[in-house]
């Protein structure tokens, strides 16, 4: 999620996988020079059996602490390894009675590098429980890259290398320090064995295969890969409001996973800050599409079918009229339709989204952000609660799961506090 007016994703897991609980929510930020507006739902949707049941029981929008005013937001997973976020909140509230961060960043990172190193919040069985997670999460993803319902050895063999050199390429994730695979082998060595052997026993596969699974095995902890996202254990965490020497409100977001080895998987993976001549921003999370069509003036998942439905008419068109040229030789045609195809289609498809992203910008976002970017405290949160309300509204009328509803929260944070 990213820019001033987008934003989404969430995750469902996958059959026969025994997950913790689920937050299926919309969510939305706001910022201008005044304040920041969070609006969150109530609805926690758990899956048993692979069905959604949904409570309107769940708490997701938190002051950090008591003296700052600073926000937190929470999407995706309810929990951490076990613990529910608030308690995490909690704790911190009395680690940090007396908190004067300098940047919105420090406090969120602050929060961040607090959930290392808690033995008494995440004992070694939850950690344990949380890798082998992950590591399901990983191998899991091997097979369904494989390919059909039942891939042969060889198909196996490759998709390992395949995705061994995806996640080596990598980037490490600065939370975790040197030598972290080295202490994951040691810790978890036999789950590892216990875990390939229930994956990839029936493959017989080789010894240069299952070197690389015991690598992926430690590269699904320590790259800046989320596999884990897929099964339904990442939660976004996201924070707002002011740091003591800022005083236009900042913004920044988290992704975090599972405590493994005492280290809390994480990276930062969003921030923005209002400039004195800068922008308004306003960014929905999770399962806000409604939001998303309402400040864009369309769906992005039709926008996306329309892009691409403009690319498929530009090649059907092209390769109608090379068909039609009837006095040209066979191999002229395929040259022409390889042309039309790798250049021409694809600048007229890269101008037809550039004209269409305009529009959106001039006719939908700008004058929704204008009015942003004049709006008071009240009138933010506002904005804010209804934009989360009309996502509950559009599922419940559509017919769909109730994973968006229950009475809606909304914080107004401004320099004096957080309300």
């Amino acid at each position: 999620a990213g820019g001033n007016a987008c934003g989404n994703g969430h995750c469902r897991p996958g059959r026969g996988l025994t997950m913790g609980r689920q937050r299926m929510t919309a969510e939305i930020l706001i910022m201008n020079k005044r304040a920041v507006a969070m609006a969150a739902d109530s609805a926690v949707t758990t899956y048993v059996q692979g069905r959604p049941v949904v409570r309107n029981v769940g708490q997701k929008l938190f002051p950090l602490t008591a003296n700052r005013p600073v926000g937190v937001m929470v999407f995706g997973n309810a929990e951490l390894s076990g613990r529910p976020w608030g308690h995490m909140v909690e704790r911190f509230h009395g680690l940090r009675p007396n908190a004067d961060w300098q940047t919105l960043e420090g406090a969120a990172t602050d929060f961040a590098n607090s959930l290392d190193g808690v033995e008494d919040f995440f004992p070694a069985s939850v950690q344990q429980e949380s890798y082998r997670m992950m590591l399901m999460a990983s191998y899991l993803a091997v097979l369904l890259s494989a390919g059909g319902d039942e891939p042969n050895a060889e198909q196996v063999s490759s998709t390992i290398e395949r995705v061994h050199a995806y996640l080596a390429r990598m980037k490490d994730l600065p939370c975790f320090p040197a030598g972290f695979a080295q202490k994951v082998y040691k810790l978890y060595g036999g789950l590892i064995e216990e875990t390939e052997k229930r994956f990839f026993s029936e493959y017989n596969l080789g010894e240069p295969a299952r070197a690389k699974l015991r690598e992926i095995a430690a590269l699904c902890v320590t790259k800046d890969a989320f596999l884990e996202g897929g099964i339904g254990m990442v939660t976004g965490a996201v924070f707002g409001g002011f740091g003591a020497k800022e005083q236009f409100p900042a913004m920044a977001a988290y992704q975090i996973s599972g405590v493994v080895a005492g280290v809390a998987k994480r990276k930062l993976w969003q921030q923005a800050k209002i400039e004195p001549l800068g922008s308004p921003l306003l960014i929905p999370y999770a399962q806000a599409h409604m939001a998303q069509a309402f400040i864009q003036g369309i769906d992005p998942e039709l926008k996306d079918f329309v892009v691409q439905l403009a690319a498929s008419a530009m090649v059907f068109t092209g390769d109608q009229l090379v068909a039609e040229a009837s006095d040209l030789p066979d191999p002229r045609k395929l040259e022409l339709r390889r042309s039309l195809r790798e250049k021409h289609v694809v600048h007229a498809a890269n101008l037809f989204y550039q004209k269409l992203q305009e529009t959106i910008q001039n006719y939908y976002i700008n004058p929704i952000m204008r009015v942003v970017g004049l709006s008071g405290e009240e009138e933010l949160g506002g904005i804010a609660r209804s934009l989360v309300e009309l996502c509950a509204f559009r599922m419940r009328v559509a017919g769909e799961d109730q994973t968006v509803g229950g009475e809606v929260s909304a914080a107004i944070i401004t320099r004096n506090g957080f309300s």
